[in-house]
């Protein structure tokens, strides 16, 4: 109703990013009330606009639910996007940011001590307002991606392109569907800090974020 106020006569374009699926075990809380999604996206196309979303998994979750989108729209490079300053000599090696929850925390404690240990300068970002967010991923090497909630493993669409955008190096746990193929580096767990190590020696990372960076752009 507000945009509708402020834009009367428009038409809206309801672009849905969340990551919708219900957990069958409920041990991994969602990060999101998916009936609260639900019920806005329902709204809003009530008053008219437009559903678009990022994942076919979503659109397939969203049919069952009696919801047809209007368009599959994976997200993709965008130039307007590109705007964190070229960095040769980052100074933090691994970055974490997001929400922490029990999965999150059970993954990273042990990998941040094994780190600890190598010597490897590795930063867990928690909160903070957009501008700093940016002027720590500016700094950093690799930026790791944890996926919130299991089981289904859906890969943050809108956290990775944004790094790829800006020629960052992602590691990843693997995700269900990767839309970014080879332009990102998936590890399981246990082959996390192998594959840290591997990415600064030599500055692979940097050759890693040119690649991920020129498919993203030319996808």
């Amino acid at each position: 109703e507000m945009y509708e106020e402020r834009h009367p006569g428009k038409k809206f374009i309801f672009y849905q990013q969340e990551q919708l699926f219900r957990n069958p075990d409920q041990v991994n809380e969602h990060w999101w009330d998916i009936d609260i999604v639900l019920k806005r996206i329902r709204r809003a196309m009530e008053r008219g606009a437009v559903l678009w979303d990022m994942d076919f998994m979503n659109i397939d979750f969203l049919e069952r639910e009696g919801i047809t989108v209007d368009r599959f729209a994976p997200l993709k490079f965008a130039k307007a996007l590109e705007d964190l300053p070229p960095n040769d000599n980052p100074d933090i090696d691994v970055l974490f940011f997001g929400a922490l929850n029990n999965k999150r925390c059970n993954f990273l404690s042990p990998l941040l001590n094994s780190l600890y240990h190598e010597d490897i300068m590795a930063l867990l970002l928690v909160g903070g307002d957009e501008e700093r967010l940016k002027e720590y991923i500016g700094r950093a090497k690799i930026v790791i991606n944890i996926h919130h909630t299991g089981p289904w493993n859906r890969q943050e669409q809108p956290r990775i392109s944004y790094l790829l955008n800006n020629k960052k190096c992602v590691l990843s746990e693997p995700s269900q569907h990767n839309y970014y193929g080879p332009g990102i580096v998936e590890a399981e767990y246990g082959n996390f800090a192998e594959r840290i190590k591997y990415l600064l020696k030599d500055d692979n990372y940097k050759k890693q974020g040119e690649l991920g960076y020129n498919l993203f752009k030319k996808k």
